[in-house]
């Protein structure tokens, strides 16, 4: 008897662990160099800022799953998901277009130019990854900010630039 539900046992435990797959995640913001001091040929390449959360969503059926992924400093997590296709979105982009815009949006400039909330609707709902996971998963992404409007691609800068 011991032995047959050791065997169940074990076939179960073999079936749940195959039924998962591991993601190795980096995850980081692009700021570019913006001008002031004569750039060196590294700080012309911009630099990489280690994102400190990620959401993963899975679609299940009629439904979504999301899960918080927090990312150590240097931007990176280890993680086992169920075998399946996610998005990965940047923690702002789970935030409202009300509070987006109060985090990243100037306050009225003449020289910044808002292209509006349907933009930005669109930008808050497409992933920056869509990814499969089978048995292990590398995924590296990397959200680009621009000069003079950071993370927010919905707006327009015209003013002086940095020499």
């Amino acid at each position: 008897m011991n032995c047959k539900f050791f065997n169940l046992f074990f076939v179960v435990f073999c079936f749940l662990t195959s039924c998962k797959g591991t993601l190795d995640l980096s995850a980081h913001v692009h700021v570019p160099y913006c001008g002031g001091a004569k750039p060196t040929p590294e700080m012309e390449k911009g630099r990489l800022d280690p994102m400190d959360t990620v959401f993963v969503t899975k679609s299940l059926r009629k439904k979504q799953k999301t899960i918080q992924v927090p990312l150590d400093i240097n931007g990176c997590a280890h993680i086992k998901l169920r075998k399946g296709n996610y998005s990965l979105f940047h923690k702002h982009k789970l935030l409202s277009i009300k509070e987006f815009n109060k985090l990243y949006r100037p306050e009225n400039n003449k020289w910044y130019t808002y292209k509006g909330d349907s933009c930005l609707y669109k930008y808050l709902s497409n992933p920056d990854a869509v990814f499969e996971v089978s048995k292990q998963k590398i995924i590296k992404v990397v959200v680009k900010s621009r000069c003079y409007t950071g993370i927010n691609p919905c707006i327009d800068y015209s003013g002086p630039l940095r020499p």
